[in-house]
């Protein structure tokens, strides 16, 4: 998964989007793996690199489906 940060960094919506797309099933089967390095990346200095990784772990994506344990961290964490 760390081969994905330069594409997370990229400055275009649109690739970092197509990325997630195309590894969110990725992320889900190696969960615990996926999150302690987007949880890493949340503190990058590079701002397109803090966006990937919290709209990769939204429970839902306008193109991804609906995935409950990053649904139940997103309820943890953001209180509506």
């Amino acid at each position: 998964m760390e081969a994905m940060k330069p594409y997370a960094a990229d400055s275009h919506f649109g690739l970092r989007e197509v990325v997630i797309f195309a590894t969110k099933e990725r992320m889900i089967t190696d969960l615990d793996t996926s999150l302690e390095l987007l949880t890493r990346w949340t503190t990058s200095s590079d701002e397109n690199v803090r966006r990937f990784a919290v709209e990769s772990m939204r429970s839902i994506g306008a193109w991804t489906k609906k995935h409950q344990p990053f649904k139940k961290i997103h309820q943890k964490h953001y209180q509506y």
